[in-house]
């Protein structure tokens, strides 16, 4: 049997940089699928792994998010998505992000969310899709993600 290896977060760090995560998960998935074939591991139950879903959305939807988190992790799924802030937190209604200095973080960060998830759900109240939202869709479909809405999406 092969010797377990684990590598140390100084020792991945060069690998995380050199490569964009969603290439490195697919060299990650190549070689456990490869790991799987020479029985090395195993998997109980393929489908006891929840499905992952992250939502997208403008932060004005915010409250919106989170019910339809609330409802789809009831029905079993992981969802990823924007946090709901106590409403002491901030005076901000929506574009917090922005309004910290860290809404381009937060805008890459969805991306990395995007890139573990199995599909994305957008949460566009009455129509609305933003241009993050819209950004984050086009990443999405760039990389093969399933892509559903929450209402029939009429942009192009």
């Amino acid at each position: 049997m092969a010797e377990d290896i684990m590598l140390t977060p100084e020792e991945m760090e060069p690998i995380l940089q050199k490569y964009p995560f969603n290439i490195f998960s697919k060299m990650l998935e190549a070689q456990i699928d490869k790991m799987l074939k020479l029985g090395y591991i195993q998997v109980a139950e393929a489908a006891a792994r929840p499905k992952i879903i992250c939502l997208c959305g403008s932060s004005r939807f915010v409250a919106e998010m989170a019910v339809i988190a609330w409802t789809m992790e009831k029905e079993g799924a992981i969802t990823l998505g924007l946090h709901l802030l106590p409403a002491g937190y901030t005076d901000v209604e929506d574009h917090i992000a922005e309004a910290e200095g860290v809404a381009e973080k937060m805008d890459v960060l969805h991306l990395r969310k995007i890139d573990l998830a199995d599909e994305v759900f957008v949460l566009n109240v009455g129509g609305y899709i933003g241009n993050s939202t819209r950004n984050e869709i086009e990443y999405a479909a760039s990389i093969g993600k399933t892509i559903k809405y929450l209402e029939p999406n009429t942009t192009p």
